[in-house]
Formats: structure tokens, C-alpha cells, sequence
């Protein structure tokens, strides 16, 4: 646990290399959003965000045509660089540093730094004597950490870690710029690619928190309380919907079900912004990606030269170049938005400022090429996006005899707003003032408010109607959703603020009948306590599954599995010391639990996890997914199919050079297989390695 928090928390320090300095320099050689005017916090907070949009396609473009070390050279130079202008600042040269170091800024470095230690604290391994415990996370990350770790070894572009049919490596078909940017910290000072994973959760929250006060004083125009109302808009971040009531209802009911995440009660999730952070930093990083992009362009003014509408338009095309290789839904999502934008904008006749987001989307486009043609590879996932109802909750007219589609999706759909407040709570009651109040103003809305609609239009109608099937999980519908919940975020701030300095008067007429201060004021703490209840299950849900209590589930930690958990990292330990880098280690692929077998290889396998991981391949494998499945889950399940004598052919078959045995594997059981007739590299109560193939024959 230490050493994992240590090399977590160094990969943290590190971080800013990447995601801090080349959004200072940005906004300082180009004096956007008059950088250099302004103190050290606002630099601070422009600094992360524009990072984001400017480092993870500056490293891709840069890694396909030079090393990742001289990749690392680049922003170790623009390091030095940094401080060499911080000091000549600091010594009164050019426009002088200020420093403002107010009780309400105090409070927000002492909130951010709180953030980061307790997100690395809440995703590192727990050891207590031999026996490991995860958070439930670890089911994402065990993939993308083997994205990036694939990265850290094998360079750029990266190929898929979790499929390599007689040890041929196949093209990563998937958006990876945000392992790729974390590869570099691990590339650089030999951090293990999962704690960078770790570390850059607690970046991608600093990088969203940054947005806030971003989007309150350069998009919304308020600058009254700024601060304030900033700190404010972070600490709503603390709220979510009303997912505890239904996750209640399982707990205490005849099942005693514990979900091993609170919002896995409802298959089409929309995610409190801690398991957003936790679980996926890269759809944030996207987040702040297309909401920087869309800033530069907002503020230039109407009069600005060519040269002033060039430089933020340069630097909006490399964030939503990012920002598509960071998330595919979020910027497809942004990216609607953006096109009805347009269309705004062109109605209106601000040709100046259409012509700014038409070079900036193409020349994102245009950068983005090669990443492009990639992903359009013939793949073996589904389709990207296919019509669809996000919740089908009509169909429980079946029960009533009723059954008729269209009778059932019309249900469907007139149910929504009730699932949409089970999911948004507090926010989806921000979202009916807002609505009513710009219904009774009956004028014309201010011009970031229809932006503001405009966006959340594109987001709940996305989220609403649309799906992927790339994988089971319905990704674009989920990960929609968060620019509608930044939305609803940005419009609780003057809300709650105004509310809290007016006990309530804020909110008047048919509003103030119809929501209650003490409504607000309940949803608020139903929606605190939520993300309290969600950040400690995903720590101690591990611990509740070793004590043989709750509900086992296959993709997190499962019954009694932390002395097989702490088995599977140590064995992996001793495979990076004893064989080379491209060794071929293959475990059971037909796992009836999640194991964390990415999360810890450092070596490739011919197939990791159920149906090889083909969704992420180039190429269509599923055929061949199916024999490797087969052959290799007959070796590890049935102890009479593979004779010991016949071992080495078979690892030589397939360019296997040691098989990983764990003591749930159903060969293990029998003494008189090969998982005990043959020398091991690794033996203990829980794992067996046993070299094979013609590694063994040397």
C-alpha cells in the first residue's frame, strides 16, 4: 500500500510537466484570455485546462514520428523553459507576477489538494498481510492501464494488449490519447502505468474544478463573488442524484443486495462526477477539452484583429483534436452542439465568428487524420451510435396485457422525467427553475444562455435517444450525459448562491409553490450523502466480499478473492524479473469472476479477457477469438485435455511461454496435470507459472 502510494503520488508531482506547463507557455507566448495580466491562481486554472487541450495531441502527433523519450525531451525542455520565465516574472520582469493568496483561495488549494491525495487513496491496492483489496475502479482501469502500459513498451501508435493471436501484435483500435499521456510520467521515471492511471483521475477533477470559475467569468459574465461563487461550483461536485433511494430499496430488501457501485441499480447510469473522476478521467479530460476549445472561440471580441481570432482559433482546433482522441462520445456529443452553433451563428450573420469555428473544426479534423483512419479500420464492434430509448420502463405494460410497441415505447418516454430525477436529484430540480424562469422572462435570452440550452439539448437528446453497441454497455448514452450535467451545474451556482444569501426569496412565484427551500435543501444532502455512500463502497466493497457477505458480481472483486488478488500481483512481479519484455504469459480466459490479470501484466497474453478484447482490434478477430477461447479454456478447465508430455507443443502452437494457473481454475484441482507435474517459476497457495514452449527447451 505505501510503495503504492508513494509511486501514485510521485506520478502526481509529475503530472504538471504535462498537464500544467504547456498550457502555461500556450496561454503566455499567445496572451490568451490576457494571460499575462493576470495573477498566479487564474493562470493556474487557465494553465490546466488549456494543457488538456494542447498536450494529448502534441504528444500523439510528436510520438509518430520520434521516440517516447525524446517525446518526454520536448516537455522536460518546455519545463525549464517555464521556470526560466517564472523567475524572470517573479523579478518584476515584463508584467510582473501577482500573487493573491485570499481566505477564499486557501480554501479552494486546500479542497484540490485534499481531492488528489483522497482519489489516490481511494483507487490504490490495500495490503494487509497477504491478502489485496481493490477498489471496484480496478474494472476499468485493469483495461486502460494495459492500453498504456502497452504504450510504455512497445511505443506509439500503441497495439491492443489484450489480443495477440500466435503472439502477433494487432493495432489498439480505441481513443487513447489520455494513456498515452500518462505513459509518459511512467516512461520517464519507471512508474508502474497503473499508479499514472491513478494519479491522472485526481488531474482530470483539478482540470474540470478549473472550469468553473472559467466558465462562470469568461462565459457567463459573472464576476460578483467570483471566488466564492467558484468555490461554490466546485463543491457541488460533492452532489449526485437520488441513486441511494433505489440502492436502499436492494439493500434492505428479502436479497440484501450491495451493488458493487451505487449507480449499477440502473444498467443506463448517468454518473455522480466522484465515480466520473474515479472511473473515467479520459471522458472528463474530453469534457474540459470541447469546453476550452468552445471558450477561446467565445471570447474573442467582434472587433478583434485577423491575428487575435488566429491564435485562440489554433489552439480550439488542437483541444477538440484532443478532445476526439480522448472521448469519442463526449466530442461527437460537443460536437452537435457545436454544429447547431454554427447554424446560430449563421442565422444571426456573425460571419467572422462562424469563420472562426469552421477553421477550427476543420484543421481539428485535418490534425486528426491519422487517428482517424485508425478507428474507421475494419473493426469487430458493433455500431457506433443506433436509435434507441435510454430506459424502457414501458415495458412493464407487458404485465398488463398491453403489447404493442409503440404503445410501450410512448410509455417509455413519458417516464423518463421520473428516471431523469432518480439520476439528477438536485440538478434536475435546477434544471425545472431554469426552465421556468426563462419561460416566464418572456424576452429574448441572453446569448450564453442559449448556448447554455443549446448544449443541454444536444446532451439530453443524445443520452435519451441514441446508443452505442460497440460494447454491452451503452457508452455514448452515458457519456453524453456529462455535458448536460456541467450545464446544469453552471445554472446551480447563481441558484443556490442566491438562495442561501436570500433564505429562499430567490425563488418566487409558481417556482417557489412548486419547489420548497427545504426540497432544495433535501436533495442537497440526499445528493452529498450519495457520494459518500458511493466513494466508501467503492473502497470497502473488496472487504465486504472477503467477509462472504453481499452479492458477488463478475466484472469487481468477488468472494474471498483478496489472498488470490495479492497471489496474481506477485506472481506478476516475479515474471518481470525473470523473463524479457516480450514474453507471451497466458492466463484462463474462461474466468467466471473478474481477475485482475491486465491490471498487473507486464507481458502480453494471446487472449486476456472474455471474446479476446477483439472491440478493440483493428481488425475482425471474432473467428479467430473463438478458436484461441476454445482451445486455450480447455487447457485450463479440462484437466484430460492437454497431456503434460504435450505442453511444449502446445505453448510452441501459439507462442506461449509460460501459463499463468490460479487456484479457482478447475485444473488445479487435479494433481496429475501439468500445473503440477512441470517446474514453476512461481508457486505459492493461490498461482502457478509454469514455463513452457521453446523458452523452456533452451
Amino acid at each position: 500500500m505505501v510503495s503504492d502510494f508513494l509511486g501514485a503520488l510521485l506520478a502526481l508531482v509529475l503530472f504538471p510537466v504535462f498537464l500544467f506547463v504547456p498550457g502555461y507557455l500556450a496561454g503566455w507566448g499567445l496572451n490568451l484570455f490576457t494571460f499575462r495580466e493576470r495573477d498566479l491562481t487564474e493562470r493556474s486554472l487557465l494553465s490546466v485546462a488549456l494543457s488538456v487541450c494542447v498536450t494529448p495531441v502534441a504528444a500523439a502527433i510528436m510520438s509518430r514520428f520520434i521516440s517516447l523519450n525524446l517525446v518526454i525531451a520536448v516537455f522536460v525542455v518546455l519545463t525549464v523553459v517555464f521556470v526560466g520565465s517564472l523567475v524572470y516574472e517573479v523579478r518584476g520582469g515584463g508584467n510582473g507576477l501577482e500573487i493573491r493568496w485570499d481566505r477564499t483561495t486557501k480554501l479552494l488549494s486546500v479542497a484540490l489538494a485534499t481531492w488528489a491525495i483522497l482519489a489516490i487513496v481511494l483507487l490504490i491496492d490495500i495490503q494487509i498481510g497477504d491478502r489485496l483489496y481493490l477498489s471496484t475502479s480496478v474494472f476499468d482501469h485493469s483495461f486502460r492501464t494495459a492500453f498504456s502500459r502497452s504504450i510504455v513498451t512497445n511505443g506509439m501508435p500503441p497495439v491492443n494488449p489484450l489480443f495477440a493471436p500466435a503472439g502477433h501484435a494487432l493495432p489498439l483500435r480505441y481513443y487513447y490519447y489520455w494513456f498515452l499521456v500518462c505513459a509518459l510520467p511512467a516512461k520517464m521515471l519507471g512508474i508502474d502505468p497503473r499508479l499514472t492511471i491513478y494519479a491522472s483521475c485526481a488531474w482530470a477533477g483539478l482540470a474540470l474544478a478549473a472550469m468553473v470559475p472559467l466558465y462562470l467569468k469568461y462565459f457567463t459574465g459573472d464576476r460578483i463573488q467570483l471566488r466564492r461563487k467558484s468555490l461554490l461550483g466546485i463543491a457541488l461536485f460533492l452532489v449526485t442524484g437520488l441513486d441511494l433511494l433505489p440502492t436502499l430499496v436492494y439493500l434492505l430488501g428479502p436479497g440484501h443486495t450491495v451493488f458493487p457501485d451505487m449507480e449499477w441499480w440502473d444498467g443506463a447510469v448517468i454518473g455522480s462526477w466522484a465515480s466520473n473522476f474515479l472511473w473515467v478521467p479520459h471522458h472528463i479530460a474530453a469534457l474540459v477539452a470541447c469546453l476550452m476549445g468552445f471558450l477561446l472561440l467565445w471570447n474573442v471580441s467582434p472587433t478583434a484583429s485577423l491575428g487575435d481570432r488566429t491564435k485562440p482559433s489554433a489552439i480550439a482546433a488542437l483541444a477538440f483534436a484532443s478532445a476526439g482522441g480522448l472521448s469519442i462520445y463526449v466530442s461527437f456529443t460537443f460536437g452537435v452542439f457545436l454544429i447547431g452553433w454554427s447554424l446560430f451563428v449563421l442565422v444571426q450573420r456573425r460571419w467572422a465568428e462562424l469563420a472562426m469555428f469552421v477553421a477550427a473544426g476543420i484543421s481539428a479534423i485535418v490534425i486528426s487524420l491519422p487517428y482517424l483512419k485508425e478507428l474507421h479500420m475494419s473493426g469487430s464492434g458493433g455500431q457506433f451510435a443506433v436509435w434507441a430509448l435510454r430506459w424502457h420502463t414501458g415495458d412493464s405494460l407487458e404485465l398488463l396485457g398491453v403489447h404493442s410497441n409503440l404503445a410501450k415505447d410512448i410509455a417509455s418516454v413519458l417516464e423518463m422525467p421520473l428516471m431523469y430525477l432518480l439520476e439528477l436529484g438536485f440538478f434536475f430540480v435546477v434544471g425545472v427553475v431554469q426552465l421556468w424562469n426563462a419561460w416566464a422572462q418572456r424576452k429574448a435570452l441572453p446569448r450564453f444562455e442559449v448556448a447554455l440550452w443549446m448544449m443541454l439539448g444536444a446532451s439530453l437528446f443524445i443520452a435519451s435517444f441514441l446508443r452505442s453497441s460497440v460494447i454491452s454497455a451503452n457508452d455514448l448514452g452515458i457519456r453524453s450525459a456529462l455535458l448536460m450535467q456541467f450545464v446544469l451545474l453552471l445554472w446551480a451556482v447563481p441558484l443556490v448562491y442566491d438562495w442561501s444569501a436570500t433564505h429562499g426569496e430567490s425563488l418566487k412565484g409558481a417556482v417557489r409553490s412548486l419547489v420548497r427551500p427545504w426540497t432544495l435543501r433535501l436533495l442537497l444532502v440526499l445528493g452529498v450523502l450519495a457520494t459518500v455512500y458511493q466513494v466508501i463502497e467503492s473502497r470497502a466493497y473488496g472487504f465486504i466480499h472477503d467477509n462472504r457477505a453481499g452479492s458477488p458480481d463478475y466484472r469487481v472483486p468477488s468472494k474471498d478473492s483478496a489472498s488470490t488478488d495479492y497471489a496474481i500481483r506477485d506472481a506478476y512481479e516475479v515474471i518481470d524479473k525473470k523473463l524479457p519484455s516480450n514474453a507471451i504469459v497466458q492466463a484462463n480466459p474462461w474466468a467466471h469472476r473478474f481477475y485482475p490479470y491486465p491490471l498487473y501484466a507486464s507481458r502480453r497474453a494471446i487472449t486476456s479477457v472474455p471474446e479476446c478484447g477483439v472491440a478493440f482490434s483493428s481488425v475482425s478477430y471474432e473467428r479467430d477469438c473463438n478458436v484461441l477461447q476454445r482451445s486455450m479454456g480447455m487447457a485450463f478447465n479440462r484437466p484430460d485435455w492437454l497431456p503434460t508430455k504435450f505442453v511444449d507443443a502446445f505453448c510452441n502452437r501459439y507462442s506461449i511461454d509460460a501459463l499463468l494457473v490460479i487456484s479457482d481454475d478447475p485444473i488445479w484441482k487435479s494433481r496429475e496435470t501439468w500445473v503440477w507435474q512441470r517446474p514453476t517459476l512461481v508457486a505459492n497457495q493461490s498461482v502457478r507459472v509454469v514455463e513452457c514452449g521453446r523458452r523452456r527447451q533452451r
